[in-house]
């Protein structure tokens, strides 16, 4: 099992949010997360390390060390496969 990690404000409109993100393959979820990450990179100076894909403890380990960094539903988005 792994834990995808995106941001909502880099997903594409036409996905429709959830709506849209729940109906992807794993691997369509693999090349959207590529994507977000390198749209961020363009407009960031920082990387945003949470977007990715993690085991359930890689991401279990990071949930629950960010209580001060805020890893909120309202910015990311998840989904496991």
């Amino acid at each position: 099992m792994k834990v995808y990690v995106g941001r909502w404000d880099y997903l594409p409109e036409e996905l429709e949010g959830y709506n849209g993100l729940s109906q992807m393959k794993r691997m369509d979820v693999a090349v959207e997360i590529a994507r977000e990450v390198e749209a961020y990179a363009k407009t960031h100076e920082v990387e945003d390390n949470r977007m990715g894909v993690y085991t359930p403890q890689e991401f279990e380990e990071e949930f629950n060390q960010t209580l001060e960094n805020h890893f909120s539903s309202e910015v990311y988005w998840i989904k496991i496969f």
